[in-house]
């Protein structure tokens, strides 16, 4: 798991659009159990969803 909740596949690629905040991460990020580091966890988590919704989407075809 990333520091702004993004999971990772077993295979090392992000999973697009997925996050896990919180106790969830707790076997790769120490100490996610406090408040403190979860609403920093939720704030960045936000900031990378403004991101992703931000960015112009790709047309197929």
């Amino acid at each position: 798991m990333a520091a702004d909740g993004r999971l990772w596949s077993p295979r090392g690629g992000e999973v697009s659009g997925l996050f896990a905040l919180g106790p969830l991460g707790q076997g790769s990020l120490f100490e996610i159990t406090a408040v403190p580091e979860i609403v920093r966890q939720a704030a960045l988590a936000a900031e990378t969803l403004g991101d992703l919704l931000a960015m112009p989407r790709r047309r197929a075809g």
